[in-house]
């Protein structure tokens, strides 16, 4: 109906309502990729045999489509194999900041806080993580570059993508094998 009022089109509010949900679908269908380097980095990861949890505001049958009919998506990394748990917000009673969501994760991990690791863009993220206990790294996103020196001051580190995060994974894996260990940032 606001849309209707808004922009004075033609149909009724339901039509619109349809039409906007139909353009939506199609849109996580073929346009939502991953971004460079992240399904390299969580194949990796399962690879070395971590557990490997999504918290997320996304709605479940989004993350539905993004499992069952991205393609894209399903051919670089499909999320129904690698990731042991995928928590949404319908999944919670409260999102992200709130650390509802990362509890869940920790309850069916049966795990400390202290045996994890967030991996995170987004400032409520962070906070939730935080508020539960885990640490978090941040990847740069177009859309936290106004939150940058809070999640700098809130993160462990920061990298500018995540094949940078890949690439000091495997630099620290190497580094272990010779006794040496530390997390640096990436920029």
């Amino acid at each position: 109906a606001d849309l209707k009022r808004a922009f004075d089109l033609p149909g009724t509010p339901e039509e619109i309502h349809f039409q906007r949900y139909s353009l939506a679908q199609e849109f996580l269908r073929t346009r939502v990729h991953y971004r460079q380097g992240a399904a390299e980095l969580i194949k990796y990861l399962k690879a070395l045999g971590k557990k490997l949890e999504i918290v997320t505001t996304t709605r479940r049958c989004n993350i539905d489509v993004y499992t069952s009919q991205n393609e894209s998506m399903i051919a670089a990394a499909p999320l129904s194999e690698i990731m042991d748990l995928i928590v949404t917000r319908d999944d919670v009673a409260h999102v992200k900041p709130d650390p509802e969501g990362f509890y869940k994760v920790l309850d069916a991990l049966k795990a400390e806080p202290s045996e994890c690791i967030m991996v995170e863009d987004a400032l409520a993220g962070i906070r939730g993580a935080k508020s539960a206990g885990i640490d978090s790294v941040v990847i740069e996103e177009r859309h936290n570059a106004d939150d940058r020196a809070q999640l700098e001051a809130a993160a462990l580190a920061r990298f500018a993508s995540p094949a940078a995060l890949l690439k000091e994974i495997q630099a620290e894996i190497e580094a272990a094998a010779g006794g040496i260990h530390c997390m640096r940032s990436s920029s």
